[in-house]
This record gives C-alpha cells, sequence and structure tokens, in this order.
C-alpha cells in the first residue's frame, strides 16, 4: 500500500494528464490572433485596466475562445502541436500575469517616496521640540498623518484600480 502523500499525488498528476486531453487551449498563431489577450501596458504611462480587470479579461477570453467555442477532438488536435500549444499558453501566461507584475514594480517604487519624504521634513528638519509642538495640535496632526498615509497606499490603489491615463 502506497503512503497518502504519494496517493494524493498519483491521484492529482492522473486528473491533470486527463483534463490536459481536454485543456488543450489555443494551438495555432492563427488561432492565437483571435484573443484578446493584450498585456497591460507597463510604465509607459499608458492605461491600466486594474489588476482585477486585467487579469480576468485574458484568463476568460482563452477559456471563451479556446475551450467553449471548440470541440474536445479540435482541443485534443491543438494539443497534439505541442510547439503552437507552449507558444500561446506562454503568450497567455504573461498576459493574465502582467497586470501583476507591472503592479508590483510601480508598488515597490512609489510607495517609499512619501514615506522617506515625510521623514526628511517633518522629523529630520525638525527640532525635537517643534515636533513635540507638532504632536500637541493634534487635529492638523492627524490630518498630516491621515494624507501621509493615503499617499502611501495610492500605488496600491492605483495597481487594484487600474492607473488613470497621463
Amino acid at each position: 500500500m502506497r503512503p497518502a502523500p504519494v496517493r494524493r499525488c498519483a491521484r492529482v498528476l492522473a486528473v491533470g494528464a486527463s483534463a490536459g486531453l481536454f485543456v488543450a487551449g489555443l494551438a495555432t498563431p492563427a488561432l492565437a490572433a483571435d484573443h484578446s489577450m493584450d498585456p497591460a501596458p507597463g510604465d509607459s504611462g499608458g492605461c491600466s485596466p486594474g489588476l482585477v480587470a486585467g487579469t480576468t479579461t485574458p484568463i476568460y477570453g482563452h477559456i471563451e475562445k479556446a475551450h467553449l467555442e471548440r470541440s474536445p477532438a479540435q482541443q485534443v488536435g491543438d494539443l497534439q502541436k505541442t510547439n503552437d500549444y507552449v507558444e500561446v499558453h506562454t503568450v497567455w501566461v504573461e498576459a493574465f500575469t502582467a497586470p501583476l507584475r507591472n503592479g508590483a514594480g510601480h508598488v515597490v517604487g512609489e510607495t517609499p517616496k512619501p514615506f522617506f519624504g515625510h521623514v526628511e521634513h517633518a522629523h529630520l528638519q525638525r527640532s525635537p521640540g517643534q515636533q513635540v509642538s507638532d504632536l500637541r495640535a493634534t487635529d492638523d496632526y492627524v490630518l498630516v498623518h491621515t494624507v501621509w498615509v493615503e499617499n502611501m497606499l495610492q500605488p496600491t490603489i492605483d495597481v487594484m484600480d487600474g492607473r488613470p491615463c497621463q
């Protein structure tokens, strides 16, 4: 008797192999052209559809064009054309991961800017006495720090909602 993890792995592989016959996807360049899987633009100043829309659009487009509009026999035929199959699915993976890849760079590049700007201007350029005085002005202190946190979160919000056109 095989141990449980080995049986589970064998079962997953068997299901995956069976599904592979039906999940053939697109396998010819002509069919790949029918997809609306353009990756989201990078930091070129273009419009981004947002993380959810930019990710789900290529996924649903692929499912619709490659699976729902094609018979299982056509999908098996596509799967047998290994080079085309791999090429199309590589482009597909690039398309639906582009918003996350581009967004991560945007978040990592932009989030620290307000943090370091605040530390420099509000703490390093002001004496401890001035900082204590700022702290006593509670309304101003809360307002400044609320705006500061919002500015630090804005790159993440931009990625989730989609960056505006510039």
